[in-house]
């Protein structure tokens, strides 16, 4: 399931327009293969957002509702837009109906603000990331 949503995320941001916040900081639209990534990047990429799944709770006794987590990384040069857009990023996600076309579901941002996590390149890239929720409900 983790692949599925983080396949439909890239989808949702491929879909953004040129004019979204999110992609004027990365300089033009997101294109998969090019500057958006599911989970790995390549080591050359400069201006990057990676999609990258990881382990989500266990379902519901139930068995009628489940959760996939995921964790949105972006690689940037210039700190303030890598933390402005990260946090777009977050607004842009957090209670989002319209991510998984293949499922009912909301996101949700696990904090509130962004992360910065490390350095790359000699201290020419920065990387931020953020952690997300899909809840689903099976139909």
């Amino acid at each position: 399931m983790a692949n599925t949503v983080c396949n439909e995320l890239r989808k949702y941001f491929d879909r953004l327009t040129a004019t979204n916040p999110i992609c004027t900081a990365l300089g033009t639209t997101l294109t998969s293969g090019t500057n958006l990534f599911v989970i790995i990047e390549p080591s050359n990429s400069t201006k990057c957002l990676t999609i990258i799944p990881y382990s989500g709770m266990r379902p519901d006794a139930d068995r009628k509702k489940y959760e996939s987590s995921v964790q949105i990384r972006l690689k940037i040069r210039d700190r303030q837009k890598g933390i402005r857009t990260m946090q777009e990023i977050i607004n842009t996600l957090h209670g989002n109906t319209d991510l998984c076309a293949s499922a009912k579901s909301k996101c949700f941002a696990v904090q509130s603000s962004p992360t910065v996590l490390e350095t790359y390149e000699g201290g020419q890239y920065l990387a931020y990331v953020s952690n997300f929720i899909i809840k689903h409900i099976k139909l």
